[in-house]
């Protein structure tokens, strides 16, 4: 942020202060992704006084903070995940898929169905910050990657079940690769904060 702009939040004398993880989940969620740096100076100001109001009435450690960075990072985790669908119309985190040439013939398509997914997915354990999932189940057996979707290149594809991977070890993978930024923040934050990815038995409700 320029300083020299009238209405930055670095104008004036102030006591300097450090960004932690709750503030940048403030600043996430009170702007919003992609703003204009024009409306960000706009609202520097009531954010300032927002970041002090959280940062004031958080507690320090333990899982009462876990619970407050929840607050805000539930939002985000959830936008996050939305991403990572397939497609609305298929909205799945798809993992891989198994047969012969997906161009020419249809191939079982792996990974875990979004369609039910709520924020309240994401939860506390103690001191672990947890996501639990749909068990990754075979979704469809159907031709793939040749409606022009881009995520269609970033699916490995193996020729029998026998070379393909875990599905849970992928979707893992996946997630705790989309979340790596909120993980960081996470892990800075609160000392002994933790972070695992579960999944539900087939048929259980997830969030909600």
């Amino acid at each position: 942020m320029d300083p020299s702009q009238p209405n930055s939040a670095a104008a004036g004398p102030r006591a300097p202060w450090r960004v932690n993880g709750l503030l940048v989940l403030v600043v996430l969620v009170v702007v919003g992704m992609g703003v204009t740096s024009v409306f960000f100076q706009w609202r520097a100001p009531q954010l300032y006084d927002e970041m002090q109001r959280v940062r004031a009435d958080t507690p320090q450690s333990g899982e009462p903070r876990v619970d407050k960075w929840l607050v805000y990072g539930r939002p985000f985790f959830h936008a996050r995940l939305i991403q990572l669908r397939y497609s609305s119309s298929q909205p799945w985190l798809v993992t891989h898929t198994v047969g012969g040439e997906r161009a020419r013939e249809p191939v079982d398509i792996w990974g875990v169905d979004f369609a039910a997914l709520a924020p309240e997915a994401t939860s506390r354990d103690g001191m672990v910050v947890t996501l639990t999932l749909p068990e990754p189940r075979l979704l469809a057996r159907e031709r793939f990657g040749l409606d022009g979707n881009d995520m269609a290149n970033q699916v490995p594809h193996y020729p029998d079940a026998a070379s393909a991977p875990d599905p849970r070890e992928r979707a893992r993978s996946i997630v705790e690769w989309a979340l790596k930024r909120l993980l960081d923040e996470l892990g800075k934050d609160i000392e002994g904060a933790t972070f695992e990815v579960r999944f539900a038995p087939s048929g259980a409700p997830v969030g909600g």
